[in-house]
């Protein structure tokens, strides 16, 4: 059983941008980063209870969209079945090589790697400052291009990366940070009251998965309803184009542009507003590393 998120104490922020990762199809990457036991890892591993389902091609290790982008081996098919699955989370194993991030090629057979298993889903990467330079990197080169090619053979790469950094492993390489769409820090639970419920919940979901499961059971379709309402909700949420050239100059990318003001508007609906604020403009863009340090001048 995956722990809920609903079910976290606190962490107001991350869960918002959790939120957001779900909703905003341009949100591609989010960071969580905060001290160890802070719930970053759990929460990060709740986003499979909320991606549902997908239609792919039978039997493809790549998660083809059969009206999209085909791989090699599907383009190639004279007749293809589709299926219904879960749309997939993968998590970043460490210490992975090249070969199976990309995939290699056997003979005339193409074993997928990371990236295609990951197409069309979630890529978690966990304590990603204890992860290669190089993978991670190249991870977010294939993000930006959609497509994997090795050895003449392509398969789709659109998908989305969470990941978290423990303060404990050390400082994240700053080129990195520069690519993620939104960072949130979690912050420690120092009050006893907020501890012990901490506790509690643990507590009871190591013990009974199904008492947990029904405590938790409204918040959750509350959660699961509001990811819906927020998907539709944000494109009637108004924002004024005074405010989007106050603070987003002819500067700022358009595809950076159109994030913060997908991302201002979800926070003005997620507090029961219409209108987008100035407050709403600074807050996403201070969470968003290659344009905080403009918001601070």
């Amino acid at each position: 059983m995956i722990y809920p998120l609903s079910a976290i104490y606190g962490q107001k922020d991350a869960k918002w941008a959790i939120m957001a990762l779900l909703c905003i199809e341009d949100m591609k990457s989010l960071l969580i980063t905060g001290k160890k036991g802070t719930g970053k890892t759990t929460m990060c591993r709740a986003i499979t209870r909320y991606i549902g389902n997908i239609d792919v091609v039978c039997g493809c290790p790549f998660n083809c969209d059969p009206n999209g982008f085909l791989c090699t081996e599907c383009s190639s098919s004279k007749e293809i079945s589709v299926c219904n699955r879960k749309r997939p989370f993968v998590e970043l194993p460490r210490n992975i090589g090249i070969d199976g991030l990309l995939g290699h090629k056997v003979g005339d057979f193409f074993h997928a790697g990371i990236i295609g298993s990951a197409n069309r889903g979630i890529l978690f990467i966990d304590r990603i400052t204890t992860h290669g330079r190089e993978i991670v990197n190249t991870v977010f080169d294939i993000l930006a291009l959609g497509r994997n090619e090795v050895e003449e053979f392509v398969h789709g790469a659109e998908f989305k990366i969470v990941a978290n950094a423990d303060y404990e492993d050390g400082v994240i390489d700053r080129h990195i940070l520069q690519r993620f769409d939104f960072v949130v820090s979690t912050q420690p639970i120092r009050d006893v009251e907020g501890r012990m419920e901490i506790s509690s919940r643990i507590a009871l979901f190591s013990s009974s998965a199904e008492q947990f499961e029904a405590r938790f059971a409204r918040s959750e379709e509350k959660f699961i309803e509001k990811i819906a309402e927020y998907r539709e909700g944000i494109k009637e949420i108004a924002v004024g184009s005074e405010t989007i050239d106050r603070f987003l100059g002819k500067k700022i990318k358009e595809d950076t542009t159109k994030l913060v003001i997908k991302l201002a508007k979800l926070r003005a609906l997620s507090e029961n507003r219409r209108v987008v604020s100035d407050a709403d403009i600074k807050f996403c863009m201070r969470h968003i590393p290659r344009l905080s340090a403009i918001i601070r001048k």
